[in-house]
């Protein structure tokens, strides 16, 4: 292979491992943000609910 175009396919294999690992990324932080916000949610309706009484 010519030296050049192994370069580019590198760079390229490295821009693929990036976006995949960000993908990881944001998908495990997913959950962990979405149980965050319902827990906050939750508690914003237990404090409402107990001015009401």
């Amino acid at each position: 292979m010519k030296k050049g175009l192994s370069i580019v396919i590198n760079i390229a294999l490295f821009a693929i491992i990036v976006l995949l690992a960000v993908q990881v990324v944001k998908s495990i932080q997913a959950p962990i943000k979405f149980n965050h916000e319902q827990k906050t949610r939750e508690t914003q309706v237990v404090e409402r609910l107990i001015d009401i009484l």
